[in-house]
This record gives C-alpha cells, structure tokens and sequence, in this order.
C-alpha cells in the first residue's frame, strides 16, 4: 500500500511531455488543429512568473496581478485573469492568494474596486464587470474541482462554491440592468438584461441612452451562472445582449459584422471620452467579444454563437492570418499597419470556432477564405512575451484552442479502463503505466477526462471514483 501511496504522490501534479503533439478529441468547434500543451504550460509559467507577485500585496499569502494601468498597480482585471488561470492550470495555493488580494479590496456591492495601487490603496472606485465574471467562472471552476475530488479543500478556508455564488449574484443585482426600474447603475425606463460596465456607474447623467461594453457579455459564463445558482435570469442578459450584438452587426455600412467598442442600448456606437475615436471601432475593447463568443460556441455550440462566429470567423479568414493588422473600421478596414497578438487571437479564435465560415468581400477581406484555425494557432504559439495585455490574451486564446478550458459543470466521466466492469486500483494502475501516451485502441478508456492525454487527472478522477480521493495530495 505504500507503494501504492507514493505513486499517487508522483502522478497527481503530472505535465505531458513536451514534445507530445495533440488533436483535440471533443470540441464544439469544427476547425480541429494540432497543438504542443507545452507551448500552454510554459507560456502559463511565464505569465505567472512575469505578473503574479507578493510585493505590496498584504499578508501572505496574498499574491496580486501588476499591470493593466502601470505596471506597478493591479486592475481587477488582470487578477480575474489570473484566478481563472489558476483554475484552469491547478495551481490551488496561486488562486487563494489572489482571491485573498481581491477580497480586501471590495466595493460595498461585493464586486472588486478596478484598480489598486497597493494593498490597502484604492487608485479606482467601482468594479468593471468584465474582471469580476473572469472570477467568478474561476470561482466556478475551483467548487467543482473541489466536489470532484480533484482538488482538496482549500487550506486557507476558502468556500470556492460559496464564494461564486456571492459573486454571481452581485453581479446580477449591481451589473445587469433590470426591466424598468434597475440598479444604481442603470437606467429605469429600459427594455431590460443589458450588461453595465460597472456596479458605480451615472447612467442616467451620463448615458442616458444607455452603455454597454459586448466584450465583457460572456454568455458561455451566464448559461453556467444560470445553472450553478439555478437563476434562469441569466438567459435574458444572454437573448438581450445577443440582439445588441445583432444590431451593430447590422449598422449601416457594416459590412465586417465586427462590433464597436462601446454601444448605446439600442445597438448603435456610443461616445465615451476617454476614446474619442476608437469607441466606433473594433479596437482594444471589442476584439474580447470573439474570444467571449467563441466559448459560449465550444462549450454550448449555441445556434447564435455559431452564426456570429461564422461571420466574424468568416471575416478573418477572408483577409488572411499574415493580413491582420490592429483596430479594425466597421467596413473592414485596418487602421493600424502592424500586427499584434491581441487582434491575433480575436482572429484565430474566431477562425477555429467557425462551422462554416462566411467568406467576405469587405474592407481588407478578399471575399475568399484565405487562412484557417491551424495557421491562426501557430502564428499565436509563436509569439514572445510582449506585454501584460497581449501576453494575457494570448494565453488565454491558447488555453481555449488547446481544449484546456472546459465547461466547469461538466461531470467528469469515469471509466472503466480495464473493461472488468468495476472501477478499481487496477484501472489506476493502467492509467500509471501509460502516462504521456494517446489514447488510442485499448488506452482510450484511460483518457478519463476525453483531453487527448493520459495524464495525473485521468488518475485522479479514476481515484475519485474508487473512493479514494483523498489520498492525492495537489
């Protein structure tokens, strides 16, 4: 039994090799591509090594992200980015610390202050909406790591379900307009379920026609809220922002169906002066929807998520990969001459989430599909370090087209790997001694998780299921 023991001890924190090339083995995408997970991991590792720091932070084991505004400052931001990464990645004791950070610096709503200078030191009152949904799905995806015995219990106290729970509902009563009379936020005389920017916004000063920020409308997050709180509120922010999309796919002389930074409550391009010009344009605000779409496609293949990245898939491939350029006009012309990851990964991951992808004749787009998801991948792969924003993005762009993020409330399968009809240690045992292969003839029971890899996490979920989760320590 010892022995036993010290294998799990081995196992359970176990990477694939790094050479090992993958083609993913369930997606609800059609564009299937190759992929090296060492390229993910490492560029996790350095992100984490780059952003992720204990200095003015507070008491251990507080840990935040540095950048977004300065690059000696925290966004909300860019901890949600990291608390959903280290859900994703299993580094258990990383996502504490940053939820530790963000805990002290909450506004009264329960939601986190955008940015802080150091811990204590509130720089900008009021969340932004988009950071605490990153989160919350983080927050999702460590509950059910914790109920499937993949992770153990936090050692810092952490109620991971509880937590999202809180959160998920903060964020539906301080950043979703209601129909009529709304939150602080909002307006009263709305048709009802926009998205706010934010919990402390003056709408009815400010925008009386309403704002809305599409790159933050998640709906793959909202159907997952939907059901981890059984709140079906979260349809209608779904239906509603879907329609809003709709709407300034068709503006006039829209012929990219890319969305503008920012919109009025009836789709159409609103103002804000802190961007005077690019709030018309697919700039570095919009180009997160395709990535926000393309995860509402690959985990729900909804119909709507599948026709807008059709088009805007269909649009990337039209101007080629080697083709696109920074910031985008509505009529599909680039207004930048260099290329960056950022309007990379919006391409590439609009590319690879596209059934049927739309060819068109618009702007810089040839009205022939030039490239597709494999090229817009390895282009991404390829990339350095650049900065916080675009390093952030391209990690996160890799981690969806490399099937690392998957739905949180799937239920993990168990199997059977040895066809005995039990799940005992002698599956386990099968799982140990083909670490690091595909799964292929009689080994593909053993890839419990369907990730293309047998791995520590096909190990531990097959422990799990003998009742002995327990014993795998993360």
């Amino acid at each position: 039994m010892k022995h036993f023991l010290i294998l799990i001890f081995i196992v359970s924190g176990v990477f694939v090799p790094l050479s090992l090339q993958l083609s993913p083995a369930r997606a609800g995408h059609a564009q299937f591509i190759t992929y090296e997970l060492n390229t993910v991991y490492a560029a996790w590792d350095d992100w984490r090594s780059k952003y992720i720091t204990n200095w003015r932070a507070g008491e251990s084991p507080r840990v935040r992200v540095l950048g977004g505004v300065s690059e000696f400052t925290t966004v909300s931001e860019g901890q949600a980015y990291g608390i959903l990464l280290a859900s994703l990645f299993d580094d258990q004791e990383t996502l504490d610390g940053l939820w530790l950070f963000t805990a002290d610096h909450q506004t009264d709503n329960g939601l986190m202050h955008w940015h802080i200078h150091q811990h204590g030191e509130i720089f900008g009152t009021g969340a932004a909406t988009d950071g605490d949904l990153d989160m919350a799905i983080g927050l999702v995806t460590a509950c059910e790591k914790v109920r499937y015995g993949t992770w153990v219990a936090s050692k810092h106290g952490l109620d991971y379900c509880a937590l999202a729970t809180d959160l998920i509902t903060a964020l539906y009563d301080h950043t979703v307009d209601h129909p009529g009379e709304g939150p602080a936020a909002g307006l009263d005389d709305n048709f009802g379920y926009e998205l706010i920017p934010g919990d402390q916004w003056n709408m009815r000063e400010e925008f009386p026609n309403g704002i809305v920020n599409l790159s933050y409308f998640s709906p793959g997050y909202f159907r997952v809220f939907a059901e981890f709180t059984d709140d079906e509120r979260w349809y209608n922010v779904i239906e509603r922002n879907y329609a809003l999309a709709n709407v300034a796919q068709a503006l006039p002389g829209n012929c990219s169906d890319l969305i503008p930074n920012w919109t009025t409550y009836d789709g159409r391009p609103q103002f804000v002066d802190w961007q005077p010009e690019q709030y018309e344009q697919w700039s570095y605000d919009a180009f997160r929807f395709a990535w926000r779409v393309a995860v509402d496609k690959y985990w729900f293949n909804d119909a709507e998520a599948s026709q807008t990245m059709n088009e805007i898939g269909g649009f990337f491939a039209s101007v080629g990969m080697q083709n696109v350029r920074a910031e985008y006009r509505l009529d599909g012309t680039a207004i930048k001459d260099y290329h960056n990851p950022i309007f990379v990964s919006a391409a590439a991951v609009s590319i690879w989430a596209a059934d049927d992808p739309i060819a068109t004749d618009c702007g810089d787009a040839s009205g022939t599909l030039q490239s597709d998801a494999q090229e817009g991948y390895d282009m991404l792969a390829d990339y350095e370090f650049v900065d916080y924003y675009s390093d952030s993005w391209r990690l996160l762009t890799l981690v969806l087209m490399a099937d690392m993020f998957p739905n949180p409330l799937e239920e993990p399968v168990f199997r059977d790997v040895n066809r005995d009809g039990l799940v005992t240690p002698s599956d386990a045992n099968l799982i140990i001694s083909n670490i690091g292969q595909q799964p292929e003839g009689d080994l593909v029971n053993a890839d419990v998780d369907n990730n293309g890899i047998i791995n520590g996490d096909d190990f531990n979920r097959v422990l799990f299921a003998i009742g002995i989760a327990e014993l795998t320590p993360r």
